[in-house]
C-alpha cells in the first residue's frame, strides 16, 4: 500500500487564556512550555500520523509522554520531533504502508522516552561520558520499553524503541542485534535519529554542517545504518546520493 495524506489535525493554537488539555489525570501538561509543546505537535505531519487511529485518550498519553521526554533534557529540545518527521520521510520515500507511517511517527516522538530515567549530570554533560557514565546512558531503550510496555496500545512501538541504538553489525546496544534481528522500523529510526543528531548542537560539540552529515550517513551504510533507509532520507531531502561520497572522519 502507498502513502496517502496524513489525517487531518487538530487546531495549532490553544484557545486563549487556556492550556492544552489532556483527559488523564497524572498525564497533564500543566507546565506553560509543555502546553505549548504539546499544542506544537498538533499541526505537524508526524504528529497527524502518531494520533491517527487513536483514541482521545491514546493522543493524550502520546502527548504527554512526548512533552515530558522534552522537559527532562533542554539540551535536544525538539530532538524527537524532528526525529519523528525524518522517520516519516524516510518511510513515505520507501512507500511504506500507512500503518507503519503511524508507528513510524510514535516510535519517534517517544524513542528517548527512557532518558526521563537517566541523571541531569549525564544528560547535560558538556564533555564526553566516561565507561560508567555510559553504562547509564545505555539504559535508555530498555528504560524506554519498560515504559511504553506498560501502555496497551504502545507495545509495538515499545519494542522499536528498545531496538533504535541497535546496528547491523552487532556493534549497538543493548542486545546487539544484527541484520534482519532489528525490526525495520527501528533500522529507519536509527537512520532519522543519527542524522539529526549529527546535524545539531548538543552539550559535548557543535552541530555538524549537513554537508558532512551526509557523507557520515554514507560512511555508516552497511555496517551501521540501513543503506535503504539511508538512500530513502537523501530522496525525501532532495539529496543526490552520488554527491555525497563518504567521509573517513566519523562522528563522537
Amino acid at each position: 500500500m502507498g502513502w496517502q495524506q496524513p489525517p487531518s489535525c487538530f487546531s495549532s493554537s490553544p484557545p486563549a487564556g487556556r492550556h492544552a488539555p489532556t483527559s488523564r489525570p497524572g498525564f497533564r501538561c500543566r507546565a506553560s512550555w509543555s502546553s505549548s509543546f504539546c499544542y506544537s505537535l498538533r499541526p505537524r505531519s508526524s504528529w497527524c500520523w502518531a494520533r491517527s487511529g487513536s483514541s482521545r485518550g491514546g493522543c493524550d498519553t502520546i502527548a504527554a509522554l512526548a512533552a515530558a521526554v522534552e522537559a527532562r533534557d533542554e539540551n535536544t529540545r525538539g530532538h524527537n520531533l524532528r526525529v519523528a518527521e525524518l522517520a516519516v520521510k524516510i518511510g513515505r520515500a520507501m512507500e511504506l504502508p500507512n500503518d507503519t507511517l503511524r508507528t513510524l511517527a510514535r516510535a519517534g516522538l517517544l524513542h528517548d522516552v527512557g532518558k526521563i530515567g537517566i541523571p541531569d549530570s549525564i544528560l547535560s554533560k558538556p564533555g564526553p561520558l566516561d565507561p560508567q557514565e555510559w553504562v547509564v546512558i545505555k539504559r535508555h531503550p530498555e528504560l524506554g520499553q519498560a515504559i511504553l510496555s506498560r501502555v496497551d496500545r504502545l507495545r509495538r512501538e515499545a519494542e522499536i524503541v528498545i531496538a533504535h541504538h541497535e546496528r547491523l553489525d552487532g556493534s549497538g546496544y543493548p542486545r546487539g542485534l544484527r541484520g534482519d534481528q532489528i525490526p525495520l522500523e527501528a533500522r529507519i529510526l536509527a537512520v532519522a535519529d543519527t542524522y539529526d543528531v549529527l546535524v545539531s548542537d548538543r552539550p559535548y560539540r557543535k552541530a555538524f554542517d549537513k554537508e558532512r552529515g551526509f557523507r557520515i550517513l554514507r560512511e555508516e551504510c552497511g555496517t551501521h545504518l540501513w543503506e535503504p533507509a539511508v538512500r530513502a532520507l537523501f530522496r525525501s531531502l532532495g539529496e543526490n546520493w552520488d554527491d555525497k561520497p563518504a567521509t573517513q572522519t566519523l562522528a563522537a
